[in-house]
């Protein structure tokens, strides 16, 4: 079964779709039981007919339901219909971060800080639920008419420590964003997968383009040539592409791409913490001496003034 606009599934009035990709359709709808407008992303065609893969997003999505963060998009309902599975989330009013390097090219380091963090935190909390998201980019970063990032799409979302039997091994992600271990391991991956991703993002972010970018591929646009990369080559430093980025800055981001998970930053929260660390003020002993040398210029002064009066 397709949805089309004016058709009622459930308790929601479908109405326009607003984004279409490979994963599905997503549709503005009106809830009439809440009086609101909600968005209910549907399902492929190709992905229901994949029975394991398709019970494993909607499993995903009933969890992905249970998380419940400020900077995360919340699923407000999973629910079947003609065969078709429709997942109910909160209507974000605003852009996705895509749209905002689409318009911008890149962003001020302070501003893709800004961004970095609330998403960090967001996939902090959802790995201390045991949950990996596995498609981390900029279209699944949305900024609300608050400003505020918010992280959606645990569509493929992991679980950890879950029976893997049931899972074909396929690499599931968007290749400008995938980890090196999510390529060639992708049913051993934990965590650091989207602390990798998270640097490819930031990297985005603050370059204008992925560390690894199709523009790279003189042989086509190949969706392996670049994954090959994320798997052997080093990206260019940020330093090198934008020569106004904060050293400490470009070495965050070098360090979130490291290949080995074991040399990365180990989690979302440590990402934040360095984060910060760029952000902080630099060189407070500096402004201490200052204040020290402007003190004993004033006892100087006073003491000249007191020889003067008194010689």
């Amino acid at each position: 079964m397709s949805l089309h606009p004016r058709d009622q599934v459930s308790n929601y009035v479908i109405k326009e779709p607003i984004a279409k990709g490979g994963m599905g359709v997503v549709w503005r709808a009106w809830d009439v039981k809440q009086s609101k407008f909600v968005a209910i992303k549907t399902l492929s065609h190709d992905l229901i007919a994949d029975t394991n893969f398709g019970n494993r997003i909607r499993d995903e999505a009933r969890r992905h339901k249970r998380l419940d963060h400020p900077n995360i998009v919340p699923v407000l309902n999973v629910f079947e219909t003609g065969g078709q599975t429709c997942i109910v989330m909160e209507l974000i009013e605003g852009n996705s971060l895509s749209d905002l390097l689409e318009t911008h090219g890149r962003l001020e380091p302070s501003e893709a800080i800004r961004i970095s963090r609330y998403i960090l935190e967001a996939l902090d909390y959802a790995h201390r639920n045991a949950i990996i998201h596995r498609d981390l980019k900029p279209s699944n970063i949305l900024i609300d008419k608050h400003n505020r990032p918010r992280l959606i799409d645990f569509g493929i979302a992991l679980a950890f420590g879950e029976d893997r039997h049931t899972r074909t091994g396929q690499t599931v992600g968007t290749s400008d964003y995938m980890s090196p271990e999510q390529i060639t391991k992708p049913r051993d991956i934990d965590h650091r997968s989207d602390v990798y991703s998270m640097g490819c993002v930031l990297y985005q972010m603050l370059a204008g383009r992925p560390p690894f970018f199709r523009e790279d591929d003189t042989h086509g646009d190949s969706d392996f040539l670049i994954q090959q990369a994320h798997v052997t080559k080093t990206p260019v430093s940020l330093k090198t592409r934008v020569p106004t980025v904060p050293i400490e800055l470009d070495h965050v981001v070098m360090q979130a791409l490291k290949k080995d998970p074991n040399e990365r930053i180990p989690g979302c929260q440590d990402f934040v913490n360095r984060l910060d660390e760029v952000l902080a003020p630099r060189n407070p002993p500096k402004r201490r001496r200052a204040t020290w040398v402007y003190v004993l210029v004033v006892l100087a002064v006073v003491t000249l003034i007191f020889v003067l009066y008194y010689s």
